[in-house]
C-alpha cells in the first residue's frame, strides 16, 4: 500500500583563491539560480510505499520515499520526521532525515550520497546535509561551459545561499580542470570556490590546469 500526501503552504579562504579558482574555471552564468526560489510558494507532494507512526517517540518513518516540490526533489530507501505533539504532518518548520541510495535533484544539479538531513521552513527547503563516501555532486546541464562535478565525504547546502562546502577529501571539478582540498565552498550562482587545505591532517590545496592547446593537440592525436 502506498501513502500519498500533498501540502500547501498556508571566509573560508581569502579572496584570491577564489579569484584563482575562476581562471581555473570559467565564470559563466549558472544553471542552479537562487535554488530556493524556485520551489517557494509551490505544494509539497510526498509519495511513500509505506509509513509508520511511533506515538511513543512522535515520529513517523517512510519506506521508498519520495518527497517533490516544483524542480526539487528527493528520494531515499527510507526517512523519517518527528511530529510535534498535536501538530500534523507538515512541512512548516520540520527536519527530515534520509537513507540509503538518497537522490536530491535541485534544477539541474543531481546529488547522490549515503544520507541526508533536510531542513524546511514555512514549506520551503532551507538546507540539506549529505555524507556519503563519497557523497556526489553534478551540474551537468550549466548553459555554457562543461559539467561540474564534485564529490566529498560530507556536502552543506545552503539554498538560502545558494551555495555548497564540501569537506573531507573534496574535489570539484569541470572537464579536466579541477581543484581538491580539505574544504571547499561552491557559490552557485557567482561560479566561485574559496579552498583551503587542512594543516592538522597535512592535507594540501592541489589544482590541476590542463591548457586549451594541450586538449587541442590531445584531440588531433585520437
Amino acid at each position: 500500500m502506498r501513502t500519498e500526501l500533498s501540502f500547501s503552504r498556508t571566509s573560508v579562504a581569502n579572496s584570491c583563491r577564489s579569484v584563482l579558482f575562476c581562471v581555473v574555471f570559467a565564470a559563466v552564468p549558472a544553471s542552479v539560480t537562487n535554488a530556493q526560489s524556485i520551489a517557494e510558494g509551490l505544494p509539497i507532494s510526498l509519495d511513500a510505499d509505506s509509513s509508520i507512526f511511533d506515538r511513543r517517540n512522535n515520529q513517523v518513518t517512510f519506506s521508498g520515499l519520495r518527497i517533490s516540490q516544483g524542480a526539487i526533489g528527493v528520494e531515499a530507501d527510507s526517512g523519517v520526521t518527528t511530529i510535534s505533539r498535536g501538530a500534523n504532518l507538515d512541512f512548516a518548520d520540520s527536519v527530515w532525515k534520509f537513507a540509503g541510495n538518497v537522490r536530491i535533484d535541485i534544477e539541474s544539479a543531481r546529488i547522490r550520497c549515503d544520507a541526508a538531513e533536510l531542513y524546511f521552513r514555512d514549506h520551503t527547503l532551507q538546507r540539506a546535509n549529505v555524507e556519503g563516501q563519497p557523497a556526489q555532486f553534478n551540474d551537468a546541464a550549466r548553459r555554457s561551459g562543461l559539467p561540474i562535478e564534485a564529490e566529498a565525504n560530507k556536502f552543506e547546502y545552503d539554498l538560502t545561499k545558494s551555495e555548497i562546502r564540501f569537506s573531507g577529501n573534496a574535489r570539484i571539478a569541470e572537464g579536466d580542470n579541477e581543484v581538491t582540498g580539505a574544504d571547499l565552498l561552491y557559490d552557485i550562482d557567482q561560479q566561485r570556490v574559496n579552498f583551503r587545505g587542512d594543516s592538522d591532517s597535512g592535507e594540501r590545496v592541489k589544482i590541476t590546469i590542463v591548457p586549451e592547446d594541450l586538449k587541442r593537440r590531445d584531440d588531433s592525436d585520437r
